[in-house]
Formats: C-alpha cells, sequence, structure tokens
C-alpha cells in the first residue's frame, strides 16, 4: 500500500510469532563455515509497515527538502 503517490511502497507485517536462525552449518563471509543459530522464538506483539523496497537517495532528499533534517 501507499499513503499517497510520492509515498514509497508499504508492507504491512502482522503480530504473530515465527522462529529465527538456523543450526544448519553455512558459509560465511571470509569463507567460514559455521551455523546462522541460534534458533530462536521471535514475538511481533503489534503490527507495523514497513518499506518495501530500500529508500532511493531521491526519496531521502525528497524527506530532506521536506523536513529541513
Amino acid at each position: 500500500f501507499k499513503d499517497c503517490a510520492d509515498c514509497p511502497e508499504m508492507v504491512a507485517i502482522a503480530p504473530g510469532s515465527f522462529s529465527m536462525g538456523s543450526d544448519h552449518v553455512e558459509r560465511m563471509r571470509g569463507n567460514e563455515m559455521r551455523p546462522e543459530g541460534p534458533v530462536r522464538q521471535v514475538k511481533i506483539a503489534k503490527g507495523f509497515a514497513a518499506g518495501k523496497y530500500e529508500v532511493t537517495n531521491k526519496e531521502f532528499g525528497a524527506f530532506v527538502a521536506a523536513s529541513g533534517y
């Protein structure tokens, strides 16, 4: 969804829980082999919205111009 024509596309994140991490051994940076883990339960207590894509320089420039930040 979008709040306005020039606003970034957003994705609604619903409350809930999921397992994050992995015990599976994978190749990391520097060719080190190790698991991503530990596996842990993550709970999202309250829904929120997040940008679907990375913020572009143009979008950030518009924010700076509008906010004076």
